[in-house]
């Protein structure tokens, strides 16, 4: 990180490699990036999984202890406006993803919010429980 950069540029965070490119820079001389060291006890904690079949994103969130699934698409009225909807997937995702993980690369047939879960993900979103990530 670097104190000396622009208050905007501040939050970026990039690799070592980057950075000394970066500050190799004209408008970036005199700057002093500093490395942070990344803490090796961090358990990161699935917040969302964004999925994608046949070009229509969806996602699965987790809020507290519920799992809600989220289609912007859901319904449509004529061909202007869709209808959002969103849906409590709790007992099919913890079922079949947390009480019994080895069914999540299983062949046999699942529930389609479960199917969608585990084979259609494009992206997955983690939360640090203890935001204090550097050191």
């Amino acid at each position: 990180m670097c104190e000396e950069c622009p208050k905007n540029e501040r939050s970026i965070y990039i690799c070592s490699i980057c950075s000394e490119r970066r500050h190799k820079s004209l408008k970036y001389k005199g700057h002093n990036p500093v490395a942070l060291r990344k803490r090796e006890d961090l358990e990161l904690d699935l917040l969302s999984v964004i999925c994608i079949e046949t070009s229509h994103y969806v996602c699965f969130t987790r809020a507290d202890d519920k799992w809600l699934f989220f289609d912007s698409m859901a319904n449509r009225i004529g061909d202007k406006y869709n209808i959002p909807h969103c849906t409590d997937c709790t007992h099919e995702i913890n079922g079949w993803v947390y009480e019994h993980p080895e069914r999540m690369l299983s062949t046999e047939s699942k529930p389609e919010l479960a199917r969608r879960f585990t084979q259609d993900v494009y992206m997955c979103v983690y939360v640090v429980p203890d935001a204090d990530l550097y050191e």
